[in-house]
């Protein structure tokens, strides 16, 4: 496997994420890039949803899932900051060689998926490579 990218914006729905490709990335001596999108939105520590436009607050919340990956014996991983929405962000990724991304699944669902969108979804719809959405 060439490389694993895993979506990580610090929220709980990401931390499932980074835990499910460490495990991967462990099991098959694959490389771990933690990306980080700083055009959009962050969940901090108390729930609060604030807007992330701070590239600094970005490699951070990226410095963070990379250490955690680390800390679990993972020897391989960086971390990789993006302008951009986290959906393009991602299936940009994916255009570079990765041969898997692993993204949280928020579970908004209903109307307001519809009117809004999913990051997992257009993820899915747009990767060129495979996709593991974890809930």
């Amino acid at each position: 496997m060439q490389q694993i990218i895993v979506g990580f914006d610090g929220s709980a729905s990401a931390q499932r994420a980074l835990n499910q490709g460490v495990e991967l990335a462990k099991r098959l001596g694959a490389p771990l890039t933690v990306l980080t999108a700083a055009d959009d939105q962050f969940v901090r520590g108390d729930g609060q949803v604030t807007m992330a436009a701070d590239e600094g607050l970005a490699e951070r919340i990226a410095n963070q899932g990379a250490e955690q990956a680390r800390e679990v014996g993972l020897k391989d991983v960086s971390i990789r900051i993006a302008v951009d929405p986290p959906a393009k962000a991602l299936v940009d990724a994916s255009k570079e060689g990765c041969s898997l991304l692993v993204v949280g699944h928020r579970g908004v669902g209903g109307l307001q998926e519809m009117f809004l969108g999913s990051v997992a979804k257009s993820v899915v719809d747009e990767a060129k490579c495979s996709v593991l959405v974890v809930r």
